[in-house]
């Protein structure tokens, strides 16, 4: 018979790191805090907001037709703020919606969200926010959302783990985006320094699109990996990086 037993241990030893909040926040809260700064995005989570004007109009649309959108997922920092561990999308376009100036800037946006391509709500199509009236307005602004937050309880690790775990199911980032997130230290520092070096961009032609999601990093990496490591190359490039 099967001694559980160890399996029943690592359980609760790993169970014991993760302590987290749940909190059901207005759009209002939460766009304050972002734009105040007490919700951020730290570069090494996500990349740039890259969601394009439909996929961000749907969202907003779910959240005036009250469709649950998955969690925020952050982790609280000893001063009290919170960084987006998972949500960077879902937080960009709303703040591109409501379109304030802080909010724009917070995104690198120079517009607010024009809404478009809908289906259920097709007489939003080709409006702003600031052209819907001001009961629509405080709907949008005081629809809740759910927060997870890792708070100080967790180790520290929880959450590049977690980060990982909600990373990898999908095709939302590059398997570079995620090693920038999960291997830090000098060498990764480093990796990001050589990237942007000016004579390494001038050799290394990259697409726009590829200039902010880590290709330009793994370049760089894999110059590394094949130069102190060829000989045991095969057949898998992602698995001779790691």
């Amino acid at each position: 018979m099967t001694d559980f037993s160890l399996l029943s241990n690592q359980i609760d030893s790993e169970r014991k790191l993760v302590s987290f909040d749940s909190y059901d926040l207005t759009v209002r809260q939460i766009l304050d805090m972002y734009e105040s700064g007490e919700i951020f995005v730290p570069p090494e989570y996500q990349r740039q907001f890259v969601w394009n004007e439909t996929r961000q109009s749907e969202l907003i649309e779910s959240v005036f037709l009250g469709i649950p959108i998955p969690n925020l997922f952050l982790a609280a920092n000893k001063d009290a703020t919170w960084e987006v561990v998972d949500g960077v999308q879902r937080l960009s376009s709303i703040a591109h919606f409501v379109g304030t100036e802080g909010l724009l800037r917070k995104i690198s946006c120079r517009d607010p969200l024009k809404i478009t391509g809908l289906r259920k709500l097709a007489a939003m199509d080709r409006l702003f926010y600031s052209d819907l009236p001001r009961s629509m307005q405080l709907l949008f602004l005081t629809r809740p959302l759910r927060l997870t937050v890792l708070n100080d309880k967790s180790d520290l690790e929880v959450r590049y783990d977690l980060f990982e775990r909600l990373n990898t199911g999908g095709v939302s980032l590059t398997n570079q985006e995620i090693r920038n997130c999960v291997f830090r230290g000098p060498f990764n520092e480093s990796v990001k320094k050589l990237a942007d070096n000016v004579d390494f961009r001038a050799v290394v032609k990259l697409k726009p699109i590829d200039a902010t999601n880590g290709t330009k990093e793994e370049m760089v990496l894999r110059f590394f990996a094949f130069l102190y490591n060829y000989n045991n190359f095969e057949h898998s490039v992602e698995g001779f990086f790691e």
